[in-house]
């Protein structure tokens, strides 16, 4: 008596459906695993407010010819930070005001507001950076009666 063993293809495909499955499990893990910063705020409704006045204040900055740049330099658990407002031409233009918000993008409860002190020509201050990761220091600088503002991103380590 011939026995014709036959062979079924389904358990197979089956079995790697599985295993294509768990791999991509363990690839979306790792991705998730190599950037655990998200992207949370305390009020979302004021954040957006807050966004959307950046975003008019950089095209106010862009029509009046102004640019702010801020420069930051590490100083033992924060920075010390030099904000300068350029216009068109690239003369230095003295604000009225400015001051620097810290924002920690990955958790509530550190954001916060500095005043920048008068340098000679650029505001100056030291900002703490009471944990190490991402920061967003929102610099707001008053020239000629309008607010300008810039957000700037850096890491502590």
């Amino acid at each position: 008596m011939p026995t014709d063993r036959r062979i079924e293809l389904w358990p197979v495909l089956l079995g790697a459906l599985l295993l294509t499955m768990i791999a991509a499990s363990i690839a979306f893990y790792l991705i998730a695993a190599a950037n655990p910063d998200p992207v949370v705020v305390d009020d979302a409704y004021g954040a957006g407010l807050r966004y959307n006045e950046a975003q008019r204040t950089r095209g106010r900055a862009a029509r009046l010819g102004y640019e702010l740049a801020l420069d930051t330099r590490g100083e033992g658990d924060g920075v010390r930070v030099m904000l300068r407002v350029r216009d068109r031409a690239g003369r230095s233009v003295a604000p009225e005001r400015a001051r620097v918000r810290r924002v920690r993008p990955a958790e509530g409860g550190h954001d916060d507001v500095f005043e920048l002190q008068d340098d000679g020509g650029a505001f100056a201050g030291r900002i703490p950076l009471p944990l190490p990761g991402r920061w967003r220091l929102v610099a707001v600088a008053r020239v000629e009666g309008e607010t300008l503002e810039r957000s700037f991103d850096l890491r502590r380590p």
